[in-house]
């Protein structure tokens, strides 16, 4: 008996499927169910990509996308799989904007559409890395703006340009040199300089020195919250940087 199947009883032979498996679906998960309300367009691929896959990921399903769920050889899971499988492609295919949908091989493998929508829409353009990175450059906290609204405007910076660059990260499976977790320290710290460089100079000045003077240096969710506590004490007319 596989770890995906439950039996009814000690000598049933109805098997049922478990509620935690990917070849689960609940009642309201039809194959015309909008899982994510982005719909992709020729321009938003990496919006639409990261709204489905955190969709398809809490479903336990994004394995079908990427091919890491294979079809079984159990009779009984095939079954399941095949509808769970169809019901994947359905999904995907009411998440395109009816502007595109009709140019896309409609195809029965959802590894093999989720393949093809990112060959044709996943493009790498030099220029909007550049564009991107001129505009994260150019983000600062102006008079008026609020902390969250400042931070906000970094961290979808931030993300737009991950997606294009993501972080370098070990592939052979062997590596013991830790580099993805020094590389994702590397970026913490440029981010959080980042953050304090655009912020108010004429507010936060103090605070930003107070923070940037420890050893260790915070991390930027920290930093982010003493900032935010500050703009609080300074709205009820009293600051402690």
């Amino acid at each position: 008996m596989t770890q995906d199947v439950i039996p009814t009883s000690a000598s049933s032979s109805d098997p049922k499927i478990d509620p935690l498996s990917p070849f689960s679906l609940a009642n309201q998960e039809g194959p015309g169910q909008t899982i994510t309300h982005i719909k992709l367009r020729s321009d938003n691929y990496e919006e639409w990509r990261r709204s489905m896959r955190m969709s398809l990921k809490s479903r336990r399903k994004f394995g079908f996308c990427d091919g890491t769920i294979a079809k079984p050889t159990d009779k009984f899971l095939l079954d399941q799989w095949e509808v769970v499988h169809c019901t994947v492609v359905q999904w995907i295919m009411h998440s395109v904007d009816s502007s595109i949908r009709d140019s896309i091989s409609y195809s029965e493998d959802a590894s093999v559409l989720w393949k093809e929508l990112e060959e044709r829409f996943s493009v790498i353009d030099g220029s909007k890395i550049q564009s991107l990175k001129a505009q994260l450059n150019d983000c600062k906290q102006t008079k008026g703006m609020t902390v969250t609204t400042y931070y906000g405007n970094l961290k979808a910076l931030w993300e737009a340009i991950a997606a294009h660059e993501p972080l370098l990260a070990c592939k052979c499976g062997h590596c013991t040199c830790g580099i993805a977790k020094e590389a994702l320290a590397r970026q913490e710290m440029e981010r959080l300089h980042k953050f304090f460089m655009g912020l108010d100079a004429s507010l936060y000045s103090t605070i930003r020195s107070n923070q940037l003077a420890l050893d260790p240096l915070p991390s930027l969710n920290r930093a982010y919250q003493v900032v935010l506590q500050e703009e609080r004490l300074k709205a009820r007319g009293c600051s402690y940087g």
